[in-house]
């Protein structure tokens, strides 16, 4: 089966954090100390797609990665700058699903 790139819903709140939980534990990349779970995680969802994307690759009906846009800073001159974040599940790593994910 294919992999599939659509927007997140909060269904997918739940493989999103244990695809995050990892990255928490067990690296700095993340900045946060205490893993969030499946609700801080489709709050999360929630609040971004109102103004920027939240993606998931979903490949055999289980969410491989994910990737979402923030704001960059307020000022108007950065009005079309975000920060993008990228997160890839451990099982699926070096086959793709990052790169689909950027493009």
């Amino acid at each position: 089966m294919a992999a599939q790139i659509r927007l997140a819903h909060d269904r997918d709140a739940e493989d999103v954090a244990a695809i995050y939980r990892p990255f928490v534990e067990t690296t700095a990349v993340s900045f946060e100390t205490v893993p969030p779970d499946r609700d801080e995680m489709a709050r999360r969802i929630a609040e971004t797609i109102t103004f920027y994307p939240w993606l998931v690759c979903v490949f055999d009906r289980q969410v491989a990665g994910y990737a979402y846009a923030t704001r960059h800073r307020v000022r108007a001159a950065y009005q079309w700058s975000v920060d993008t974040s990228v997160y890839v599940g451990e099982r699926h790593r070096r086959c793709g699903v990052g790169r689909g994910l950027y493009t």
